[in-house]
């Protein structure tokens, strides 16, 4: 039978992997700075009452997929594909063994963050593109 040690680290474990993370991480709480508008600041201690110390983690998730693992996690919908995060602009990806996310190929396009449905921001798709005429994309 597990102890209650090993049954808290599990329940924390899969909770965190439900979660999508800024990668680099961000972060917050205590004299840090306040997230960005997309994100909200998880605290390290699982009994935090206060301002604790966290790390920022985005608002929307969507399934992992992709990554170096022993089987890769394949994206449940068959209309949807596993794309390289485009939240996290500084990762370089799958392509360096990080996961990437499940998406509907018909994402809605934007210019900035106004022109997303409410609780949806706007991403630049391609890496390191910067300018009017990037692609971007509602997430």
């Amino acid at each position: 039978m597990y102890s209650l040690a090993v049954l808290s680290v599990l329940a924390a474990l899969s909770t965190a992997q439900q979660l999508n993370y800024a990668d680099p991480t961000i972060p917050c709480g205590g004299d840090n700075p306040p997230c960005p508008a997309d994100t909200y600041c998880v605290p390290d201690a699982a009994d935090c009452a206060g301002d604790c110390l966290g790390v920022c983690v985005f608002r929307n998730t969507y399934q992992h997929c992709g990554g170096f693992t022993v089987e890769p996690n394949l994206c449940d919908s068959d209309d949807h594909h596993c794309v390289d995060d485009p939240r996290n602009p500084e990762s370089c990806g799958m392509a360096c063994d990080a996961p990437g996310i499940c998406v509907d190929p018909n994402l809605k396009k934007c210019q900035c963050n106004k022109d997303c449905p409410e609780g949806l921001w706007c991403y630049a798709w391609d890496k390191g593109c910067t300018g009017k005429n990037c692609k971007k994309v509602c997430l």
